[in-house]
């Protein structure tokens, strides 16, 4: 497995044995759990707020 490393943020599986591997590890580590869990946390806050969504949509309805 790979630990996505643009955000810290996740496992990239490509098969079965990949998801099987990188869930066994979230499971047995919770350091790595919380690690990433606030790491998508302030992903998303700074990502998808109110500010941000309200700008695509603004973008989106502007360019009809």
């Amino acid at each position: 497995y790979t630990v996505i490393s643009e955000s810290g943020g996740g496992i990239l599986a490509t098969d079965t044995d990949t998801w099987v591997t990188g869930i066994s590890r979230l499971i047995e580590d919770e350091r790595l759990r919380l690690d990433m869990g606030e790491l998508l946390f302030e992903k998303v806050s700074q990502d998808h707020n109110l500010k941000q969504v309200s700008k695509t949509y603004r973008n989106l309805l502007l360019n009809l």
